[in-house]
C-alpha cells in the first residue's frame, strides 16, 4: 500500500525505583565489603604542617567517619576518596532533601590530616579499615545531609547513599588557635 498506518495505545512511563538510602551506623553490604558510617561530628581538624608542625584547620569542618570490612577472600584496594577526586570517585555531601552540595575541605599538598589513610591501600580478606571525609560545615539551617561514597573506592560497584542527622555546633577553639585560654569561639 499506498497508505499509512496509525496504531494508538495507552503509554504510561514507569517510575524509577528511589535509591536505597541507609542509616548511620548500619552495616551496608557491598559485594564482598560491609561499608558502616560511623558517625559524623563538626571539629578543628588536627593537621601536620610540612614547614610548620602540628596544628588544626583555621575553621571548623564536618568530619564524616566510616569502616570498611573485608568479607571476601582476597584483598580488596582502597583508594581514600581524598586521593581520587580527578578521577570522580570523591565521596560527596548533599542536602538530604534540599539542593544544598557542601565542598569537600581540602588542605595544601604540605598538609597532612592526622588520622586520615594518606594513600592505596590493601585491605586483607576478613580486616577492616577505618577513613573519614572531611567537608566545609554546613549552615545552621540544615537537619539532614546525605553522604554518598562511590563503591569503587574500595572494589566494588555502585554508589552508597547514607543519611546523616547533623546539628550546627561551633566547637571550642583548640588551645593552639586560641593563645589566650578560655573558651572562645
Amino acid at each position: 500500500g499506498k497508505g499509512v498506518v496509525k496504531i494508538k495505545f495507552n503509554y504510561q512511563k514507569a517510575e524509577a525505583p528511589a535509591p536505597v538510602v541507609h542509616d548511620v551506623k548500619s552495616p551496608i553490604e557491598v559485594g564482598d565489603a560491609t561499608l558502616t558510617v560511623d558517625g559524623a561530628e563538626v571539629v578543628y581538624l588536627p593537621l601536620k604542617d610540612a614547614n610548620k608542625g602540628e596544628g588544626f584547620s583555621k575553621d571548623p569542618v564536618l568530619k564524616i567517619a566510616f569502616t570498611i570490612k573485608n568479607n571476601g577472600g582476597e584483598a580488596i584496594t582502597y583508594e581514600p576518596g581524598h586521593l581520587s577526586a580527578g578521577q570522580g570517585l570523591a565521596p560527596a555531601l548533599l542536602e538530604d532533601g534540599g539542593s544544598g552540595r557542601y565542598m569537600r575541605a581540602r588542605f595544601g599538598a604540605d598538609r597532612e590530616v592526622t588520622g586520615q589513610v594518606g594513600v592505596r591501600s590493601t585491605i586483607d580478606a576478613g580486616k577492616t579499615q577505618k577513613d573519614f571525609a572531611v567537608f566545609e560545615r554546613p549552615p545552621k539551617t540544615i537537619k539532614n545531609l546525605m553522604f554518598q561514597l562511590p563503591g569503587r573506592l574500595f572494589g566494588q560497584t555502585g554508589l552508597i547513599r547514607v543519611r546523616v542527622p547533623y546539628t550546627y555546633a561551633d566547637p571550642a577553639k583548640p588551645k593552639a588557635l586560641n593563645p589566650g585560654g578560655g573558651d572562645d569561639k
